[in-house]
């Protein structure tokens, strides 16, 4: 079992797989899983993609951060001005 989400890679008996797309848009892939293998999927075109997830990866880490050290300011400010 594997949590999974779309743009990311998942790797199944030793052979690596790009996560073009899926439904849900995340989730858990176990042995009842329904995988659809695109035919024509070049190493190079599979580069490119897993480049893209990830950038996508790297920002939404930049986000959560940028909101959780946001709070922390505001939390701080708070304690700051009620003493």
């Amino acid at each position: 079992m594997s949590f999974v989400e779309k743009g990311e890679t998942i790797k199944i008996d030793n052979l690596e797989f790009f996560i073009n797309d899926c439904r849900p848009k995340m989730g858990i892939v176990d042995m009842q899983t329904i995988v659809e293998v695109e035919m024509g999927f070049t190493r190079e075109l599979f580069n490119k993609k897993q480049v893209l997830a990830d950038k996508r990866i790297a920002e939404r880490l930049q986000q959560r951060e940028g909101s959780s050290s946001s709070t922390t300011q505001i939390a701080a400010s708070l304690l700051a001005t009620n003493p």
